[in-house]
Order: C-alpha cells, then structure tokens, then sequence
C-alpha cells in the first residue's frame, strides 16, 4: 500500500499526532529555555552565594549546625598564573577547546558508567561545575544533567 493507497481519515489523524508532537516538542523546549535562571548579571557583579551554599547550609541546619562561611574575594590579578593553569589543568584540561560542554568527555563518562553499571565517572568541564554550583542542586539526574548543560553553553 502506498501513500496514494492510504485513506484520506488515517492521512488526517497522523498529520494531527504529528502536529500534536511538534507542537508538544516545541513548548518543551521553549518552557525548558525560559524556566533557564538568567546569567548575565555575572558580567557585572560576583555572586553573594550559590545554589551549592544553599544546599549545605540547609543540610547542616537539618543537622542541627550552624554553617559558616569563611571567604575573602581576591582579584584574579593576585592569583598566581601557575595556580590557575593548575586547576585548569586538574579540573578541565581542553578549557580553552570547547564551549563549555566536552562532547568527547561527556561521551567517555557516559560509556564508563554504563560499563560500570552506577556513576564512576563524570564529564563536566569547569562551566558546567560553575552553572551546577551556581544555580543547581547536587543532585543526580538526567534533567538537571541538561539544566546544567543549557546554562554552561549560556554561560
């Protein structure tokens, strides 16, 4: 049976599941965009604190613990060059190679987990660390996995 064979009432019902199903794909997507914490202010200013301080700081007053936190900002300027190209080094060493999202190290990680049966290993670069502290909770998920994902490439 061809197209030509098909009834005109089945051509009908798959154009309006195949419309339901874009249109349902597209919403997605535009509330998954829109629901994205805004990043530009970072241009501008430091963050007073983080999603990740939050966490722990309610995971200690759970505990019965006061939290403190005991920080003092330093110019990057004091920083020395060598500490930086060391963290970069030890924490995300094709920095300068990406866009803030590693393809290939996303892709080995995923491999090696599945190897492994449970997270051995995880593939983020420095941004998406940096979007995951900033504005996600630490949680494991395939969806705040794509959050942080969407907000390192915004970043």
């Amino acid at each position: 049976m061809d197209a030509k064979e098909i009834p005109v009432k089945n051509k009908r019902l798959w154009l309006f599941i195949g419309a339901a199903v874009l249109i349902l794909t597209l919403s997605g997507g535009l509330l998954f965009w829109l629901t994205l914490p805004d990043v530009t202010w970072l241009k501008k200013e430091n963050p007073r604190g983080t999603a990740m301080m939050a966490f722990r700081s309610e995971h200690a007053k759970q505990k019965g613990v006061k939290a403190r936190r005991l920080w003092k900002r330093v110019p990057l300027s004091r920083i020395s060059p060598f500490l930086i190209q060391a963290v970069l080094i030890a924490e995300d060493d094709k920095f300068f190679e990406h866009e803030g999202f590693d393809w290939a190290s996303m892709r080995k990680a995923l491999e090696t987990n599945i190897e492994k049966k449970r997270v051995r290993r995880g593939g983020s670069t420095i941004t998406q660390q940096l979007a995951k502290n900033l504005f996600l909770n630490p949680g494991q998920s395939l969806w705040r996995k794509l959050r942080e994902a969407a907000i390192a490439m915004t970043l």
